[in-house]
């Protein structure tokens, strides 16, 4: 089975974080409740410094 990918992001670390679009979209239903492009440069902010989320 095949996964589409609806993005990659290099986290603070250096690994790249695979986001599937199943698993996105997923999300975006049952939590987040935003447009998608606004959730996934909130999951990037997150994964390249969780620091932002608390100031």
């Amino acid at each position: 089975m095949k996964r589409k990918i609806a993005a990659v992001i290099t986290d603070i670390l250096g690994q790249r974080v695979v986001i599937g679009e199943e698993e996105l979209q997923n999300h975006l239903e049952r939590h987040l409740f935003l447009p998608k492009e606004t959730a996934l440069e909130l999951i990037e902010m997150i994964l390249k410094d969780s620091t932002v989320v608390y100031e």
